[in-house]
């Protein structure tokens, strides 16, 4: 859970050390609007300063995190090595409503520490393949 409750609070430095290479890269891809170029292989410093410049929004208030469900083996497949996946259950409030989401999350393990690889919740037909088989998986 400390990798909702980094992104919650806007810890980038944390956030970013508890995901995985490639994932770094992808978000970096995604949310980095500069027109410097993501290296290869991005360090969690090089992640954190594209969240930190390209993530402001508004958070919401009283988050809670849960996984739920049995933790299950995922194969490798496509860009993603083999790893476990969890169902997490997010809550929270934003502008005055509270919500909730569902997320597949996709660990990987490097060394003594588990990172975070891929995250789906309710992947559209044109969503990469991975995160629809990471939810077909768990489901």
């Amino acid at each position: 859970m400390a990798y909702y409750t980094a992104e919650t609070a806007g810890d980038w430095d944390a956030y970013c050390e508890l995901m995985s290479v490639p994932r770094r890269k992808l978000l970096m891809e995604v949310y980095d609007e500069s027109d410097v170029p993501v290296p290869a292989e991005p360090t969690p410093e090089d992640c954190a300063k594209s969240m930190a410049k390209d993530r402001a929004r508004p958070k919401g208030t009283g988050h809670t995190y849960q996984v739920v469900g049995e933790v299950s083996e995922v194969p490798e497949s496509m860009d993603h090595p083999p790893g476990v996946g969890v169902w997490v259950m997010k809550e929270y409030t934003l502008d005055g409503e509270r919500g909730r989401t569902l997320e597949a999350v996709l660990m990987v393990q490097d060394g003594d520490k588990w990172l975070v690889d891929n995250e789906a919740d309710n992947p559209r037909a044109d969503e990469p393949t991975t995160s629809r088989r990471l939810v077909a998986i768990l489901s």
